[in-house]
C-alpha cells in the first residue's frame, strides 16, 4: 500500500505542545502537556477524511476509522495507511462506534441498519447480527458496543429504547437495562461505552450530558457531570474511552474538547477548544487510547486525526 501522512512518536514532542487549553468560557486543569500531531485532509484519498466519527485501536495495535463516507481506513501505530474498505451499505447513514472481541475481529454497531458487523482485520465481513426492534435481542439504533473478558457483548442503543443490552459469546440475549430519562440508570442517547480492567462499564450519555458508570449486571455505581463547559461538565460527551491506567477520557462534541478523570469521576485535565489550529477540534465525535497511552481523537469536521501523547 501507498504510504500517506506518515509522523512518528519519536518526534512528535517537537510538534506543537497542546498544554491546559480552554474550550469556550471554561477554565482549563489540565496537569500534564501533551505534544501534538495531526494527521488527515479532507477528500477520499488514502489517509484522507469525509468526517471521521468511530475510532479504535485494535488489539493488534492497528487504528482503524470510519468516515460518513462508509468507509473504513486503517493505519499502523505511526500513522502510515495501511488499507481501507467500504461497508456493506451506508446510504442511510453511516457508524458512530467500533471495538473489538477477543478474537480481534471488528465489531461494528451498524447504527442505521440494526446489526452488529463483525469483520476480520482486512476487511472480510464475517458476520453480522440483530435485527430491526425494541424486543430483547433486537435493536434500533445502536451505537457503540464493548466485550469483556468473559467475551460477553454489550451494546448501546437509542431510538424508541434508549438502553444497554447484554449478550453472551454467542450473541443470545442475556440481560437489558436502561430507559428514556434523566435518572440513574435511565438514558439520553447514549452514544458510547467503554470497560475498564475491573469490569466497570461507563456510558457517554449524551443528551443527559454525564458520565454513567455500572456493573457488569447492569447495577448503577455513580454518574457525573452537568451542562456546561467547566472542568469536569459536558455539552454533547459523544465518546469515551480508557486509559492503560484505567483513567477516563472524554471526547465532548459540543465543547470541542477532550477531558481526563479518574474512575470516579474525579477532574484531572482537559485539552483543548473550537478551531483549526492543532490542539483544537471541530465538534470531535470520536476518541481512542493505546495501550502505551497515546490518544487518538477524530476531529471531525477539521477532516482529521489528532494524536495526543503526554511528555
Amino acid at each position: 500500500m501507498r504510504k500517506l501522512h506518515r509522523f512518528s512518536l519519536g518526534i512528535v514532542a517537537l510538534l506543537a505542545p497542546l498544554c491546559a487549553l480552554r474550550c469556550g468560557d471554561g477554565r482549563s486543569g489540565a496537569d500534564t502537556d501533551l505534544a501534538i500531531a495531526v494527521f488527515g485532509a479532507p477528500g477520499s484519498d488514502e489517509g484522507q477524511f469525509a468526517g471521521p466519527r468511530a475510532i479504535g485501536v485494535g488489539p493488534d495495535t492497528m487504528l482503524y476509522i470510519i468516515d460518513r463516507s462508509g468507509r473504513v481506513q486503517k493505519f499502523d501505530p505511526d500513522g502510515t495507511f495501511v488499507g481501507s474498505w467500504e461497508l456493506p451499505e451506508s446510504e442511510k447513514g453511516t457508524p458512530t462506534g467500533i471495538g473489538f472481541d477477543l478474537n480481534g475481529s471488528l465489531l461494528i454497531p451498524d447504527t442505521h441498519y440494526s446489526r452488529v458487523l463483525v469483520m476480520a482485520p482486512d476487511g472480510t465481513l464475517l458476520s453480522e447480527w440483530g435485527t430491526y426492534g425494541g424486543g430483547s435481542g433486537e435493536f434500533i439504533y445502536p451505537t457503540d458496543i464493548v466485550v469483556d473478558s468473559d467475551g460477553n457483548f454489550y451494546v448501546a442503543e437509542y431510538g424508541e429504547a434508549n438502553r444497554i443490552q447484554k449478550f453472551d459469546k454467542d450473541h443470545s440475549f442475556i440481560t437489558s437495562w436502561g430507559s428514556f430519562g434523566s435518572e440513574p440508570g435511565q438514558f439520553k442517547r447514549p452514544m458510547a461505552l467503554a470497560m475498564d480492567s475491573a469490569g466497570y462499564l461507563y456510558v457517554a450519555d449524551s443528551v443527559n450530558h454525564r458520565i454513567q458508570k455500572f456493573k457488569k449486571d447492569g447495577t448503577f455505581v455513580l454518574q457525573w457531570g452537568t451542562p456546561g463547559n467547566a472542568p469536569g461538565q459536558f455539552k454533547y460527551p459523544y465518546d469515551i474511552a480508557i486509559g492503560p491506567d484505567d483513567t477516563v477520557y472524554v471526547c465532548e462534541y459540543g465543547n470541542c474538547r477532550v477531558q481526563k478523570f479518574a474512575g470516579d469521576g474525579t477532574h484531572i485535565a482537559t485539552w483543548g477548544e473550537a478551531g483549526l489550529d492543532s490542539g483544537r477540534f471541530g465538534s470531535p465525535w470520536g476518541i481512542a487510547v493505546s495501550r502505551s497511552g497515546t490518544i487518538f481523537v477524530a476531529d471531525t469536521e477539521n477532516h482529521r486525526v489528532q494524536v495526543l501523547i503526554a511528555r
